[in-house]
């Protein structure tokens, strides 16, 4: 039996498929690599809000016991 030459062993380097999220062409925003990635600043509920969602809820929970005490 006879080997094939070396050309039948040759693959092309890289990647052979290329998925969706990888590619130029479907991608909407361009890959960023060695880039710092930067996180949006989230600005913290006020205690103003913080103090009336928690009497809301008290609230709630309180009309809750009287229609559930009622049934």
């Amino acid at each position: 039996m006879k080997y094939p030459g070396p050309e039948a062993y040759h693959f092309p380097t890289g990647p052979s498929l290329i998925s969706p999220c990888m590619s130029d062409y479907w991608r909407s925003l361009p890959i960023r690599q060695g880039t710092k990635r930067q996180d949006p600043e989230h600005d913290e509920k006020p205690e103003e809000e913080e103090e009336s969602e928690n009497s809301t809820r008290a609230e709630y929970a309180e009309e809750i016991r009287i229609i559930l005490g009622s049934v």
